[in-house]
């Protein structure tokens, strides 16, 4: 019954080494079972006793809730974790511990760590944080009060199959606009937890980002058996497509593509988000011929400058010598992506490869130099050899970011913001 608030414990029999990610795909699994119509859990919160007993009574003190919201929904006087909670989420929370005055819930952002390395020795517990949309908010200005139905679409064609579902091109019938809709099988989803974890991310990520270059998320709803996300519709399909018809860009074309890329990448690392997956099929071209980044799933979320991860992840022909050796990975990953991907644009092959992958992988391990075709102008190889560096400390990029990059004599001059 709406706006009726009720309390559902779930129980699981754990076993040792039980990771988060466990956690939280066993508790979608477990309360979709039971409550079809609950909203969707995105993530787990670690709270301490204190702040469950401040949940419970705000539960049954509903003025107290009330007031709570409402400064929670506008942001006054949240601490620094409890605004990132409170974004995490992307609505309204009213009955979050993340309210509680002292002690902030950590919202789970490690999905790989055990149990036991999430929770403290103080008596902390998990509790699930819930997709509860909020018109009030605004973040997804155009979602109408009523919600999103498969029905609202008219489907004009499968434009894409992965392991979880299908892209399909579809008409939003209510606007009479084109959008592509990602459908995810939940039962498949719940066959492997990294898919899971994988789709919440990507969500997660899409619902704040907003750049010309960057694909939007414009709304995601939900049925029994299936998720669905609601993107842009870029009618020019991927960039790989376009590379395999020509073989090669001249490089006054590449230089457009990859100066828009640059953009977009670098817009992400100013939200901290690290891509991990940049390749040509992963860049779409809109309408009008200009690029849009898609597809967030391996992507990490709250970097900073010197964040390093060891998780292997990607595509075998954009793998880093450090993703590979296992030494730590953070931004630098993404421009040296950035090089593999526009050498493929220049050459239509990628670096370093000869014939064999394995090979191919073990010269960039050994910091082996790759070579140039004759058609690549010596500024263009100048810039290759600084993306594509083994070593990701001397690696242009790693310092200053995108404004390295945009210095380098091969990409024009002038003002990058127009």
């Amino acid at each position: 019954e709406s706006g009726v608030e009720t309390e559902e414990e779930l129980t699981f029999e754990v076993k040792p080494g039980a990771t988060a990610g466990w956690l939280l795909s066993r508790a979608i699994e477990q309360l979709q079972e039971r409550c079809p119509e609950a909203p969707t859990i995105i993530g787990l919160k670690v709270v301490s006793p204190r702040q469950a007993s401040l949940q419970s009574s705000l539960m049954h003190q509903p003025a107290m809730a009330a007031a709570a919201c409402g400064a929670l929904c506008a942001g006054e006087g949240l601490t620094a974790k409890q605004e990132q909670a409170l974004a995490k989420a992307e609505g309204c929370m009213p009955m979050l511990a993340a309210l509680a005055p002292a002690g902030d819930a950590a919202l789970v952002l490690n999905y790989d760590q055990t149990l036991e390395e999430a929770l403290g020795d103080d008596g902390e517990s998990f509790e699930a944080v819930f997709e509860v949309m909020a018109a009030a908010r605004g973040k997804l200005g155009d979602t109408p009060s009523r919600g999103h139905r498969i029905e609202d679409f008219e489907i004009v064609r499968v434009v894409g199959v992965g392991g979880s579902g299908q892209v399909i091109q579809a008409l939003h019938k209510p606007t009479n606009q084109m959008r592509a809709v990602k459908v995810i099988s939940k039962a498949r989803l719940f066959q492997q937890e990294q898919r899971l974890q994988r789709v919440i991310t990507e969500k997660r990520i899409l619902s704040r980002l907003r750049h010309p270059f960057v694909v939007s998320l414009h709304w995601a709803f939900q049925t029994s058996t299936h998720l669905f996300l609601v993107l842009d519709f870029c009618g020019g399909g991927e960039l790989f497509f376009h590379m395999l018809q020509k073989q090669r860009f001249e490089e006054r074309d590449a230089m457009f593509y990859f100066c828009q890329i640059l953009l977009g990448v670098e817009y992400l690392h100013s939200q901290q988000v690290l891509y991990r997956d940049l390749k040509p099929e992963n860049c779409l071209l809109d309408d009008d011929g200009n690029i849009r980044l898609t597809d967030f799933g391996l992507s990490k979320e709250n970097l900073t400058r010197s964040s390093l991860f060891t998780s292997f992840v990607g595509t075998a022909g954009y793998l880093s010598p450090e993703m590979v050796a296992r030494q730590g990975h953070g931004f630098p990953l993404d421009y040296y992506c950035l090089g593999c991907l526009l050498y493929c644009l220049l050459t239509g092959s990628l670096p370093h490869y000869e014939g064999d992958y394995k090979e191919m992988i073990q010269r960039r391990v050994k910091g082996e130099p790759c070579a140039f075709p004759s058609w690549i102008s010596p500024n263009a190889q100048g810039l290759l050899r600084g993306l594509l560096h083994p070593d990701p400390v001397e690696r242009l990029g790693s310092q200053r970011g995108a404004i390295e990059v945009k210095e380098h004599p091969w990409l024009p001059g002038g003002d990058w913001t127009k």
